[in-house]
């Protein structure tokens, strides 16, 4: 753009050169004037005529002359608003040129004022910790136990609320601002921790407790389950060794003539021996889930 600019600057001042010229030119016709020989009347009339001719035949040329001068004039009207803009342009453009490099001047300082600011935080940390080591033997220096629970001695160092300046960048947006030093965070946040272990911990252990509890009430269900089907199980079993020893005495007595009908016997003893299959696959099933 720079070039472009004297490139304008050229061409404005070749204009103006060939105004200068035109016009330089023009006032040269129109200082045409009579010059009588004498101050005879006959002189002056001869010298008035010789003008209007000479005047007659330069007013093509004058009026060349002022179309030149004026289309000239507007030709440099626009580039001197060419110019104008071309200024604007560049003076812009050298802003945000300016801009950018200040901001980045100003980043620096920024990260510098965050790096001291980090080194601040650093030794007011330290100032923390050597305090605390003390702060155990200055309370026995100056309590009073006279006062008993009453008086309380004041502290080694107090700390008040603590800010300290930050450095931001957002989106382009520099600031310069203040942001809370909260000196005893680490110690809060050990402490969460230590409740949040703490509630973990016993979360863990109620959910053992509740899970021996349904263990054990399982456990039961499956003991009283085996009971109940062991228990059946003895009472068919019962019945059909009775059934069965019933049937052999109806054999020996019809062996010895006796008529008797063992239809009733045999149907009872196979109906006892499938339910007794069942239950003994409903124990076997009970016993596999432990």
């Amino acid at each position: 753009m720079k070039n472009e600019i004297e490139q304008f600057k050229q061409e404005i001042q070749d204009y103006e050169i060939e105004l200068k010229t035109l016009r330089s030119e023009l006032n040269s016709f129109n200082a045409v004037a009579p010059q009588p020989e004498s101050n005879r009347p006959s002189d002056i009339a001869k010298a008035f005529r010789s003008a209007a001719i000479a005047t007659a035949e330069r007013v093509s040329d004058i009026q060349g002359l002022k179309s030149a001068i004026a289309a000239l004039e507007a030709q440099l009207a626009q580039k001197q608003e060419q110019f104008k803009e071309l200024e604007k342009q560049q003076q812009r453009q050298e802003r945000l040129k300016r801009i950018e490099i200040g901001k980045a001047k100003a980043k620096a300082v920024g990260d510098e004022i965050n790096s001291l600011v980090s080194q601040l935080e650093s030794k007011i940390s330290e100032l923390k910790t050597v305090c605390c080591q003390y702060e155990g033997d200055h309370r026995v220096l100056k309590s009073k136990p006279d006062f008993g629970d009453y008086w309380r001695p004041p502290e080694f160092i107090a700390f008040g609320q603590l800010v300290v300046p930050v450095f931001l960048e957002n989106q382009g947006q520099l600031t310069l601002s203040t942001r809370p030093f909260d000196l005893f965070k680490p110690e809060r946040d050990a402490q969460q921790k230590a409740q949040a272990e703490r509630a973990r911990q016993g979360k863990l252990a109620m959910d053992a407790q509740i899970s021996a509890a349904r263990q054990r009430e399982i456990a039961k269900k499956r003991q009283d389950e085996r009971e109940r089907i062991q228990e059946i199980l003895s009472v068919k079993t019962t019945e059909l060794d009775e059934a069965e020893a019933l049937r052999a005495k109806h054999m020996e007595q019809i062996a010895r003539g006796a008529r008797l009908n063992l239809d009733r016997i045999d149907a009872f003893i196979e109906s006892t021996n499938i339910e007794i299959k069942q239950l003994q696959n409903e124990l076997d099933a009970v016993e596999q889930l432990e």
